[in-house]
């Protein structure tokens, strides 16, 4: 079985290595062929008067084959060492890219609806601010919650291009395939990010944007191509958004984080939440002072329970 798999790893690499070079691979075969075929006819007699010709073309066939030995030895095999270590110190970078474009994506598909003129924009926050809720595909127990607000989102292209300097900048980058430089810069040709500050700005013009969703088809192709030639397998899925996944997604930022002081601050916001979107549900108001009264007892009566 070792030899077996042995073998098949072997051919794999011939067959990576007749794709990566086609034109030195088709000629090496064909000088393999040569001097193979001048190897069988040797002691047959030559009537044709070619022994000559034959001798010559057969020695060029094998100073071929030995120059191809020593190019595939001093400097295929090296390139390839020195790719696959790029890809191990790119690897993160790279699923960091593409997971960045994959939920950028899936936002615009939710909450961008463009119309004749203008667009709609499906604001589910407050104060023009977008939430949402993902997971790996395959892994629904594992969720993400983020929040956008406007100003974030018109930086969204600043964050990519930061994505995209730290891999050029990589000091390891010059080791990296070629096709793989080039699908980056289609990427970054695409401006896709700058795409979107666009939408948001005029959403509310007469303006149409009826090359929006051919971007969004566009950006998706390439990432797609992008995970293909990283062997990234990370898709990511939308879940329903609610109230306290809310409260979850805002916590990196430093005025919610401060508020919070300890666990029962956090449970206490969190059950404000809860109420106030049982209470909306069902029409009915109730002033402030007294939705943290209730808020409170909930979560010292849940505290008070759970010790004992």
């Amino acid at each position: 079985m070792e030899r077996i798999r042995l073998m098949k790893r072997f051919i794999e690499k011939i067959k990576h290595f007749c794709f990566s070079n086609k034109e030195i691979s088709i000629i090496g075969i064909m000088c393999i062929l040569i001097s193979v075929s001048y190897m069988i006819t040797y002691n047959m007699p030559d009537y044709f008067g070619i022994e000559p010709f034959y001798s010559w073309l057969n020695n060029l066939a094998i100073s071929y084959i030995a120059a191809l030995i020593f190019f595939i030895v001093q400097v295929y095999v090296p390139e390839e060492r020195n790719k696959k270590k790029c890809m191990e110190v790119l690897r993160n970078k790279f699923v960091s890219v593409t997971a960045f474009i994959d939920i950028s994506v899936m936002l615009c598909k939710k909450h961008i609806k463009i119309k004749d003129k203008g667009a709609d924009l499906i604001w589910n926050g407050d104060n023009e601010k977008l939430y949402i809720k993902y997971s790996k595909v395959g892994n629904d127990k594992a969720f993400t919650c983020r929040s956008y607000t406007k100003t974030e989102i018109f930086r969204l292209q600043n964050i990519f291009d930061s994505k995209i300097s730290e891999i050029k900048n990589s000091s390891v980058i010059k080791y990296c395939e070629y096709e793989l430089l080039e699908l980056l810069s289609q990427i970054e040709d695409a401006k896709f990010f700058d795409g979107i500050s666009y939408v948001i700005r005029l959403a509310n013009t007469e303006l149409g944007f009826p090359n929006f969703g051919n971007n969004l088809t566009q950006i998706q192709s390439l990432n797609d191509k992008l995970k293909k030639m990283c062997f990234i397998e990370n898709n990511f899925q939308l879940h329903d958004i609610e109230e306290s996944d809310k409260f979850v997604a805002d916590l990196p930022r430093k005025d919610i984080s401060e508020e919070l002081k300890s666990i029962r601050d956090f449970n206490i916001v969190r059950m404000k939440r809860y109420i106030k979107q049982q209470l909306d549900e069902k029409g009915v108001s109730i002033s402030e002072e007294m939705l943290n009264k209730m808020s409170e007892e909930a979560v010292d009566a849940q505290m008070n329970k759970g010790n004992k």
